[in-house]
């Protein structure tokens, strides 16, 4: 290494040099526990006219500073910088603008790594279904920070496999859906990913404890993002975001709006896996867990559209209309359970009271 500042080309950006002085004044190479991609908690860089020209370029242009400097890990290309796609564009924008967001996506669509951004002084949320998920996520966003020159870095106080703190005051912290995940902790940004695939009390314990206290914030956002999966949950907060009556702003993008999908790769994809399967993970449909008499759409309609006097969110039960005592009422049972399988699979039993009519 050698020992001179003018040694060093400050001025080529894509190669800024983690550099700067130690307690004795010495020029030395930054590195956080041996890792020379990222520099340690309140190290000072050194920083050229051309390195903070672009860092504010970058703090005040968001779509810029994503396509020129942020790099992800694929299997096609190895490393290489995100290009965005117009639909990735359009939810930049939307989480920038909006507090509220509910996104629906076709697999592939890059909607995690879209939402895998830093601010200064911001405190981020991850939560997934799954602790591997979850930490996935994280992973990925310390992948696009390694990545990231060292004049767009602060330097690191934690970075371990759940949690990053940076020496700007940012910090990512993750846990899983349910009733104790980031309880109490005053965030800035939000993100529950594959909400849908959830179970249903772990989602429900998770919105009434976490969620009404950052709603009270007028500068946290949420970002609920998932594929569909049957007429659940996400299915409900789905039609209430698109009826306005929740506040949330919806994102949908499928296969279509994906370039590198094209008509071949559907009608193989429908011959290898079916088209239920293509239907929810690609067209986003809220379709049940076997084949219906009536197309998931029209099922779709029908539950969007019939009023609710009352919704009993934990026991699954929906009152959509007061009892009349001057009316006949039958009641049907429909036991479409699978034997053996599992509390979050397959469907579960129906009881349903229907009106016949008036006694008179």
């Amino acid at each position: 290494m050698a020992n001179r500042f003018q040694d060093y080309d400050f001025t080529d950006l894509d190669n800024y040099p983690n550099v700067g002085y130690n307690n004795n004044n010495e020029l030395i190479e930054l590195q956080y526990e041996g890792n020379r991609y990222l520099r340690p908690y309140n190290s000072k860089l050194i920083m050229s006219p051309e390195a903070i020209a672009e860092r504010d370029k970058c703090r005040d242009n968001l779509e810029y500073f994503v396509e020129r400097w942020c790099k992800v890990l694929t299997l096609e290309k190895g490393i290489t910088n995100i290009k965005l796609r117009k639909y990735q564009s359009k939810f930049l924008k939307i989480l920038q603008d909006e507090r509220f967001i509910l996104s629906m996506q076709s697999r592939r669509a890059g909607k995690t790594t879209s939402a895998a951004l830093f601010k200064k002084d911001y405190q981020a949320g991850i939560s997934a279904n799954t602790s591997k998920l979850t930490l996935d996520i994280v992973r990925m966003i310390q992948q696009i920070y390694e990545l990231l020159p060292p004049f767009l870095q602060s330097g690191i106080k934690k970075f371990n496999a759940s949690t990053i703190e940076l020496s700007n005051g940012s910090r990512v912290s993750s846990a899983v859906i349910g009733g104790s995940a980031h309880r109490g902790g005053a965030l800035n940004f939000l993100l529950v990913d594959e909400a849908a695939f959830c179970d249903a009390k772990k989602y429900n314990a998770f919105e009434d404890s976490v969620l009404p206290t950052l709603q009270t914030s007028d500068k946290t956002k949420i970002l609920k993002v998932s594929t569909p999966n049957g007429f659940n949950h996400f299915h409900k907060d789905w039609n209430e975001a698109i009826s306005g009556k929740s506040g949330y702003v919806t994102f949908l993008v499928t296969w279509h709006d994906i370039e590198f999908y094209t008509q071949e790769w559907a009608d193989g994809e429908i011959s290898r896996k079916g088209i239920l399967y293509f239907n929810q993970n690609y067209v986003c449909s809220f379709i049940g867990s076997s084949a219906t008499l009536l197309a998931p759409e029209t099922i779709s309609g029908l539950i969007r559209n019939i009023p609710i006097v009352e919704d009993y969110l934990y026991t699954g039960i929906n009152l959509y209309e007061e009892y009349d005592e001057n009316s006949f009422y039958v009641g049907t049972l429909d036991s479409s359970k699978t034997i053996g399988a599992s509390d979050s699979d397959n469907d579960f039993l129906s009881f349903n009271i229907l009106k016949l009519g008036n006694k008179k």
